[in-house]
């Protein structure tokens, strides 16, 4: 799947956003999860242990994919408490995106979520 801009900062391809939802199962330690491009829009379905990424956010959105990655896992964590974007999905959300996205340390921010 090609992207409309190619060479903007934070773009994704479908192959770089497996491999980066992989790396964050990892580095999160959600053994089993699986990532996926669906036709039907992004969701977290626990059952499958899947992450899904609707197909069309890759053209339109190529510079919002590692958002909606944290956004997904948000879901996993948040689950079965938050089933929607309440509170506590929010703050899973800020952590996730605080471990994914900056230098903070690890250590740091695991203290945040369990507070």
């Amino acid at each position: 799947m090609e992207l409309v801009q190619k060479h903007n900062i934070g773009n994704f391809y479908v192959k770089d956003a497996t491999t980066c939802a992989k790396g964050a199962f990892k580095y999160l330690g959600l053994k089993g999860w699986k990532f996926e491009v669906s036709p039907a829009g992004s969701l977290c379905e626990h059952k499958s242990k899947t992450i899904y990424l609707h197909n069309k956010l890759f053209p339109n959105y190529p510079y919002l994919i590692k958002y909606w990655i944290c956004h997904e896992i948000a879901h996993i964590y948040s689950w079965p408490k938050d089933q929607m974007h309440g509170p506590l999905y929010h703050k899973w959300l800020g952590i996730i995106m605080l471990l994914l996205m900056t230098k903070a340390r690890r250590k740091d921010i695991w203290r945040l979520a369990y507070k």
